[in-house]
């Protein structure tokens, strides 16, 4: 433990009461940060907490390449973690968010003797002023970048079929009454993989064992522990043409993988599956958003935007010392 005034920096595990504290409150907290998940890709979390007065502040979860050791942004299906606050706001929150990240990256620098530090935040983290003046007036000891990023969120309670665009809508008209849709994982799995792996020899990429297998891994886990659906979309031959798989925690939906039979990828049946899992979390759930996990290549950013969503910044920052 290290302490400054009325500021202590503990590191934890995912168990930790405070960590699980913070978590549970913080609007900056995704499933990518869960142990459980990181662990599929191969990373560990690195977690650390800022707490004033015996109450969490603010924190962070750094991924760790299991098998180098390098703390980075690069984990495979794992786009954000970073810091989390507290869900307090105003001038005195803001103000204490701020020196606590300072007094965060420091603690990082001085204590923990990281050569990279590298962390993908999630878009409602807003406030980078500390992670700029890092190092500000001594930059020869090295200085954070932040790099930018996109993604689409869509409000689920404003999500209409009527703000889709033109295309989207007669993706619906078409497969609709063509296609069934199901979602049992033990019937369906295999050709959610099928569809994955057929996705990408569309463009002559071959996915080797281990990417199949961590795809397979976070399905798993995920549906094992309540917070993964996936829906496998069949003609009417039985066979299965579009597959998606979304994740979720308290606030959010977040779509990770699509998959399609190359045949069939301009039949409607990827937006048939959107659709049914977004009106399913407007109309049965509590959930707010659903998060289209990255606009930021041309051809899929815009099938995303398609659906109404909104285009919003997230920020990775890195360093090296």
């Amino acid at each position: 433990m290290s302490s400054i005034n009325k500021y202590e920096l503990i590191k934890v595990d995912e168990t930790d009461q405070l960590w699980e504290e913070l978590s549970a409150c913080s609007i900056n907290y995704t499933p990518f940060m869960r142990e459980d998940y990181l662990n599929c890709v191969g990373y560990e979390g690195v977690r650390y907490i800022v707490i004033k007065t015996n109450r969490p502040l603010m924190g962070i979860c750094l991924a760790r390449n299991i098998k180098t050791g390098l703390i980075d942004s690069e984990a495979p299906f794992a786009p954000y973690q970073g810091f989390l606050y507290s869900e307090n706001t105003g001038y005195n929150a803001y103000n204490s968010n701020l020196i606590a990240t300072e007094y965060l990256l420091d603690y990082l620098y001085k204590s923990e003797g990281f050569k990279q530090i590298e962390f993908s935040n999630y878009y409602n983290v807003k406030d980078f002023r500390a992670v700029q003046w890092h190092h500000y007036h001594e930059r020869e000891k090295g200085t954070y970048d932040i790099r930018l990023s996109y993604t689409g969120i869509l409000k689920l309670s404003s999500f209409s079929r009527d703000k889709m665009s033109k295309g989207r809508k007669l993706d619906l008209r078409y497969s609709t009454d063509r296609y069934g849709i199901q979602c049992n994982y033990s019937d369906n799995i295999q050709d959610f993989l099928r569809l994955y792996m057929d996705t990408f020899m569309r463009e002559n990429i071959c996915l080797s064992d281990e990417t199949v297998g961590m795809v397979r891994s976070i399905i798993d886990m995920a549906m094992v522990n309540d917070y993964g659906k996936m829906l496998v979309a069949y003609n009417t031959e039985g066979e299965a043409i579009n597959a998606t798989f979304v994740l979720t925690d308290k606030r959010r939906a977040y779509y990770i993988f699509g998959a399609n039979d190359p045949v069939y990828r301009k039949c409607g049946g990827a937006t048939l599956l959107l659709v049914n899992q977004m009106e399913m979390y407007r109309d049965e759930t509590e959930l707010e958003y659903f998060d289209f996990i990255g606009i930021n290549s041309p051809q899929r950013g815009d099938f995303k935007l398609s659906f109404g969503a909104d285009i919003v910044p997230y920020f990775i920052c890195g360093i090296k010392y």
